[in-house]
C-alpha cells in the first residue's frame, strides 16, 4: 500500500539526489572561475542544496501513512547513502574553509612581518 502513494521509485530518489549533491559542487567550482566577485554566491548556494537534499530526499521517499499502516522495515535505511555523502561533501566543505581562513591569516601575518 505505501508503495502506491509515492510518486517515484524509492532508489530512484536516492540516486539523483546522491548525484546531484556531488554534482552541485562541482558545478560551483566551474561557474565560479567565470565570476571572480561572486564566486562565494555559488558555494554558498552549492553548500546550501546538499544541507537541505536529504530532507527533500526524506520527504519524497516516506509516503504520507493511513492511520492504521505502519512503516516498513527498511524505510528508513535508504537515507544512509545519501546521509553518508552529504555529510562528506559538508566535511570537505568545512575544511576548505577552515584551509582559506588559515591560507589568509598567514598571508596577512607575513605582510606585515615583510612591512617591518
Amino acid at each position: 500500500m505505501s508503495d502506491e502513494l509515492t510518486v517515484f521509485a524509492k532508489e530512484l530518489i536516492v540516486g539523483v539526489t546522491v548525484l546531484l549533491n556531488f554534482t552541485a559542487p562541482y558545478v560551483a567550482f566551474r561557474v565560479h572561475r567565470h565570476f571572480g566577485r561572486r564566486r562565494v554566491i555559488w558555494h554558498s548556494l552549492a553548500f546550501l542544496f546538499v544541507l537541505i537534499s536529504p530532507l527533500l530526499a526524506g520527504g519524497l521517499i516516506v509516503p504520507e501513512m493511513l492511520p492504521d499502516e505502519a512503516p516498513d522495515v527498511g524505510d528508513g535505511l535508504l537515507l544512509l547513502p545519501l546521509l553518508a555523502a552529504s555529510a562528506l561533501i559538508l566535511l570537505t566543505y568545512c575544511l576548505a574553509a577552515v584551509w582559506l581562513a588559515l591560507k589568509a591569516a598567514y598571508s596577512t601575518i607575513a605582510f606585515k612581518i615583510s612591512a617591518r
